[in-house]
């Protein structure tokens, strides 16, 4: 230790072909190993040798390496620049463990002396990276490959805070940064590392893996957008805020199984991401959409998606916290024991309660609650493409509510739900760009969100919402979705979804059912038509909980189902193979029937029944695949014959008497 400096100061003294690291990097690992020896034996420091150590080596180390820089300049190649700031960073790892100004310091200094390698600048010191990258050979790529991926073993997402990290990855060419940002995110989600926390944490860490998902030319959303944004001004327009992203030809041709890992890690990561505080998990969402819109991948935008709507659930408990009735329901749950101790608390407070459900009752209807000297939260986005027709009783003044005090209000957030269904939909909305029908089952999704909390009793705020998401999964349908096995699979969808929605009014649900229907009749294959029509005909009777008849028209849903016979007709005379649908028919008329149709009648399932025991006695297999699907269709003919038979024996005697005007002949089952 004492003689070190002595040793170093030659270093740069030495002739060019002596090769200085060899020597520099096996006295750093002597000393690194000596320091490991002695930590792990647990000896007493004699003479101070480790404490020397700490405070001197590698200050004498980095101040000989600069001169080495400095005496032999554009002579040292930028593999062996490289090689050195390697081995002075692993020393510093390894005998000073989270000293992040040293690290920092050797990725400076190493940006630095590449570009004195490639002729661009002199090295003075750690100054900030300059813009053009230097030139690199591919040994000397292969090495900051190393350099870089040496602190994440063991800082992970630490590295963000070393200002010069991503001022030495810039010094790689664009496809080679992919590995370091493959290496980063396996440290946070393969090896269980702690992802961003911040919205600045997430924006500096995705700087450093956009390599993984997007391509170098792309530019990020809210870049371009701003771009756009004043262009449009200097010509006298105001902006509007467009959704960028891979068209639906680039979406479709970056698809394949080598950026399926990339998918992967990039979507566990966006799951991962979670704070406290609802407001900075938007925002950290909003960094997220900013930059992964321009992904080779569309489909990476998907778990951003799921990640808001279980954010809306969030922020939709703490904008409504159980009320004080509901919290007295759960105490009777509680044992008679503790009731009884806390009987005289629960007395004492009453008259409290009492005089604050006064004062509430006395309130002005959707007045804000305020504390002191606040302000009402503005509620509502201007100027976004989701157009939420919500009618709102215009909120008191300030002066109304000014000095009003209300102890048990929940802290005011900035991020609504509203605000977050808006932000869903810009989202879906440029996915859908690249994926038409992902974005068809997205905004389904969204919509069937927004009617679980209109269903619990915001049904004016959440209705027209999920009203809204559901006409524009229609008019992406009819815009975009061309292919005839995708419309089969989007219209079962949409007839689902619109089943399912508990919060849409009578009007709106009669504006949609009938584009439903007409995209059944428009579907290329007879057979599908036909099973979509009949699907159709549910959409004309619906029935909810406790066989609750929530809409009815009765008339039209018999009108599908006699279209879809016609159609069921054409596609068997075709081929035997499709006399499955008349029996798929005939399970639509019995469920009609026992929900008590008026318009389904017995004598329709009797003729239906019996035309079909005629096809299945005459029609003739024209191949093997024909003689499978006759045999599929004749074993559930037989199972639904046998469950009318179980009817009419039920111990219900409306049920056995209503279904014993259906005539069957025994010998239909086989």
């Amino acid at each position: 230790i004492e003689t070190l400096s002595i040793l170093l100061a030659v270093c740069p003294k030495l002739r060019d072909k002596v090769n200085i690291r060899t020597i520099l990097q096996s006295l750093m690992d002597r000393l690194a190993n000596y320091y490991a020896d002695e930590e792990l034996l647990d000896e007493q420091d004699t003479n101070q040798v480790k404490q020397a150590m700490a405070t001197d080596s590698f200050p004498m180390f980095e101040e000989c390496v600069q001169n080495v820089y400095n005496a032999r300049g554009p002579k040292l190649t930028s593999k062996e620049v490289i090689r050195l700031q390697t081995a002075l960073l692993n020393f510093s790892l390894k005998c000073y463990p989270g000293n992040m100004e040293q690290l920092n310091k050797c990725l400076g200094v190493c940006v630095n002396a590449l570009h004195q390698a490639s002729n661009a600048i002199p090295v003075e010191g750690t100054v900030a990276a300059v813009p053009v990258a230097p030139k690199l050979d591919d040994a000397s790529i292969a090495e900051l490959q190393k350099l870089l991926s040496i602190p994440l073993e063991s800082l992970a997402l630490r590295v963000l805070e070393l200002h010069h990290y991503s001022d030495l990855l810039a010094c790689l060419p664009w496809e080679h940064r992919r590995d370091v940002g493959m290496a980063m995110l396996h440290s946070i989600v393969i090896s269980g590392g702690s992802p961003p926390k911040t919205p600045q944490e997430l924006e500096d860490f995705f700087n450093i893996v956009a390599p993984v998902f997007r391509e170098e030319q792309a530019v990020p959303h809210q870049e371009r957008t701003e771009r756009t944004s004043a262009l449009l001004q200097g010509l006298g327009v105001s902006a509007t805020q467009e959704s960028f992203g891979p068209t639906r030809e680039e979406g479709a041709t970056m698809e394949g199984p080598e950026l399926q890992e990339e998918v992967n890690l990039v979507s566990k990561l966006i799951h991962m991401l979670d704070h406290e505080d609802t407001d900075v998990a938007f925002e950290m969402l909003v960094v997220a959409r900013n930059q992964l819109c321009m992904a080779r991948v569309g489909s990476t935008l998907v778990p951003i998606v799921f990640s808001a709507l279980r954010l809306a659930d969030r922020i939709y408990q703490q904008e409504n916290p159980p009320k004080e009735e509901e919290k007295a329901q759960e105490s009777i749950s509680e044992p008679m024991e503790a009731k009884q101790d806390s009987k005289e608390e629960i007395e004492e407070q009453a008259p409290a309660a009492s005089e604050k459900r006064v004062a509430e009752e006395t309130k002005a209807p959707n007045e804000p609650v305020v504390e002191e000297g606040g302000e009402a939260p503005e509620t509502g986005n201007k100027n976004t493409d989701l157009q939420l027709t919500v009618d709102r009783d215009k909120a008191p003044s300030n002066e109304a509510v000014h000095g009003t005090v209300v102890a048990q209000s929940p802290v005011e957030k900035s991020v609504s739900c509203r605000k977050v269904f808006v932000f869903l939909q810009k989202t879906i909305a440029m996915l859908a760009k690249s994926n038409p029908e992902l974005g068809v089952r997205l905004y389904l999704q969204t919509a069937a969100t927004a009617d679980a909390l209109a269903t619990l009793g915001k049904r004016d705020e959440f209705g027209p919402i999920m009203y809204e998401l559901i006409s524009q999964a229609f008019t992406l349908y009819e815009d975009e979705i061309g292919d005839s096995k995708a419309q089969s699979r989007n219209i079962k969808l949409l007839i689902g979804t619109l089943l399912a929605c508990r919060a849409m009014s009578n009007e709106e649900y009669e504006s949609l059912i009938p584009k439903a229907a007409q995209y059944s009749a428009k579907l290329l294959k007879k057979p599908d038509q036909c099973q979509m029509v009949a699907l159709c005909a549910h959409l004309f009777y619906r029935t909810g909980e406790n066989d609750g008849i929530m809409y009815q028209n009765p008339k039209r849903a018999l009108e599908c189902l006699q279209r879809a016979l016609k159609l069921a007709d054409a596609s068997t005379t075709a081929s035997a193979s499709y006399v499955y649908l008349f029996v798929d028919l005939l399970d639509h008329y019995v469920y009609f029937f026992e929900k008590e149709n008026p318009s389904i009648i017995e004598k329709y399932v009797t003729g239906l029944a019996a035309l079909i025991k005629e096809h299945l006695k005459t029609l003739t297999p024209m191949a093997i695949g024909d003689a499978a699907s006759i045999n599929d269709a004749r074993a559930h003919f037989d199972e639904i014959l046998r469950y009318i038979q179980r009817q009419k024996e039920s111990s219900v005697a409306a049920v056995s008497a209503r279904f014993s005007l259906i005539q069957c002949d025994p010998n239909f089952v086989n």
